[in-house]
């Protein structure tokens, strides 16, 4: 399948845009660029990924140096969002219930809303 490629160079202002076949499958990308090229080009992209939802940890002054490598390692590519994030909103969600901020309103508001996003996002990862 092709792509469209678009690279610019900031120093000259140039840019330049052409399509390149990188195959339509993973059978077909190996099939071009053979299964060492693809492999590496997929670990490159994981670590990259890793990286950032790592990083994004590190970004949070409530968040220890294990705990972002601890999220680092459940992190599956392909999430939108890793378990420890959920967590964590289900334990702000437990405290506003316990503190009284959050009525069993509100409460049935939030399961519905996520409820929903799940769905859409179910749907969306079975396409």
């Amino acid at each position: 399948m092709a792509e469209t490629i678009t690279v610019t160079n900031p120093k000259s202002s140039r840019t330049v845009e052409f399509e390149k076949d990188f195959g339509s499958s993973l059978e077909e990308a190996v099939q071009i660029f053979g299964e060492e090229a693809v492999y590496g080009a997929f670990v490159a992209q994981a670590v990259i990924r890793t990286q950032a939802v790592v990083r994004s940890q590190l970004g949070k002054e409530d968040v220890s140096d294990d705990d972002a490598i601890q999220y680092g390692l459940e992190y599956k590519l392909g999430e939108r969002r890793p378990v420890a994030t959920r967590a964590k909103a289900y334990d702000k969600v437990a405290l506003a219930l316990a503190n009284g901020t959050m009525t069993m309103e509100q409460l049935q508001a939030y399961v519905e809303k996520k409820r929903a996003e799940l769905a859409a996002q179910a749907t969306e990862d079975a396409a």
